[in-house]
């Protein structure tokens, strides 16, 4: 959940908020404008717990959760695709040339279960119909 300056801030680097328990009321800068889908007044605006909605990327028709694009601090717990053995690995983040070629190469996420979606999404170029 964001406090309120981590809303503001997050709108004026052009990313989309969504209520952490409902994904079907967002709000986001267009220019000067805020855009509402839902017409929530300014009051009930502030009652909602904002969160910032995930992005995706297309990998052969699967939607992936954006990887982490922020190089991880040192010792930062990340997940990445490990495809040699077709799972997941978890690892602590390292100044290493095998860590920043992961981290270069968009591989490495914040969660298991955004690393199993890419492997999931990596994997099906080799599936047989």
């Amino acid at each position: 959940m964001l406090n309120h300056r981590e809303v503001l801030e997050a709108l004026l680097a052009g990313e989309t908020l969504v209520d952490l328990y409902d994904d079907k009321i967002t709000r986001r800068l267009d220019g000067d404008s805020i855009i509402d889908q839902n017409s929530i007044s300014e009051d009930a605006i502030a009652l909602i717990d904002w969160k910032v909605k995930p992005k995706t990327i297309n990998i052969n028709g699967y939607k992936v959760p954006e990887p982490i694009r922020i190089r991880p601090r040192k010792d930062e717990l990340c997940y990445i695709p490990y495809l040699s053995d077709s799972k997941v690995q978890e690892f602590n983040f390292a100044d290493s040339i095998t860590s920043s070629r992961w981290f270069n190469q968009g591989l490495l996420h914040k969660t298991r279960e955004a690393a199993e979606l890419h492997l999931d999404a990596l994997l099906s170029f080799t599936k047989h119909e």
